[in-house]
């Protein structure tokens, strides 16, 4: 109980769930695709930018970081950390990015949307598994296998559900 309370503050405190169908940017869900990038930077713990057809922001698909505290939005708790956990996955490799059969090409911010793999890992799993992600509210192929890692990490009490 307490867990879902603190996913539901997490939402509140990030503005709510991404919205991905307000002003998306390509009607293409439905059509998966996928292609591979190299890693510039890390933004925070859910988007960083790449090169590979010139550069691009990317916002992993299904999962939703603690906020930096960019912006108008106030730092969350554990934030740092899944900021750094990111940047050891995926900092300065070349990524797989799959674009998702049930969500749009990009978001409202114009960012990439994709599932990314690096060395046969899946990137949103490894951060949720390890608790520096939480699952989002919308459906996505892999929503299932990210529920499961969810499950896991909070039974474990890993990353911000041990410290947060």
């Amino acid at each position: 109980m307490l867990a879902a309370l603190f996913g539901v503050w997490l939402l509140i405190q990030s503005g709510g769930a991404p919205q991905l169908t307000g002003g998306a940017t390509s009607p293409t869900a439905g059509t998966a695709t996928s292609t591979t990038c190299a890693v510039a930077d890390v933004v925070d713990g859910d988007t960083f930018t790449c090169q590979g057809g010139g550069e691009q922001r990317v916002r992993i698909l299904g999962i939703d970081a603690p906020e930096t505290g960019e912006g108008d939005q106030p730092r969350q708790c554990h934030a740092r950390t899944a900021t750094t956990a990111l940047r050891r996955l995926v900092d300065g490799r070349t990524v797989t990015l799959r674009s998702d059969s049930r969500q749009p090409d990009r978001d409202r911010y114009g960012r990439r949307l994709a599932h990314v793999e690096v060395g046969g890992t899946d990137v949103a799993q490894a951060l949720v598994r390890g608790g520096h992600a939480t699952v989002t509210s919308f459906r996505t192929d892999q929503t299932t296998a990210l529920r499961e890692a969810q499950a896991a990490a909070q039974r474990d009490h890993a990353g911000q559900w041990r410290y947060c």
